[in-house]
């Protein structure tokens, strides 16, 4: 059985880095484009604590937008900002 662990420092910011590639590689680079939530974490092999807690992050720090709600995931849909995109390609 695998019980929750709480990903901290360079781990957390790598994965959530991963999401940011993936999402911008799924959206084209385009602010229009709306990713599926769910298509994202199984490409990256995500349980949906983790995935949830990494695009609440990467929200916060506004790289991306959550489009529509529920799911699996709590979030639908989600498109990349012009912010992240800058991140992205850095």
């Amino acid at each position: 059985i695998l019980k929750n662990k709480m990903i901290i420092g360079s781990e957390f910011s790598s994965k959530a880095k991963n999401i940011l590639l993936k999402v911008n590689s799924f959206a084209d680079n385009s602010e229009l484009v709306r990713v599926s939530v769910n298509a994202l974490c199984v490409e990256l092999n995500m349980d949906k604590t983790e995935c949830k807690n990494l695009l609440a992050y990467l929200e916060g720090k506004q790289f991306i937008r959550i489009e529509t709600y529920g799911g699996p995931y709590l979030y639908s849909e989600i498109s990349i900002t012009s912010k992240g995109i800058k991140k992205a390609k850095s």
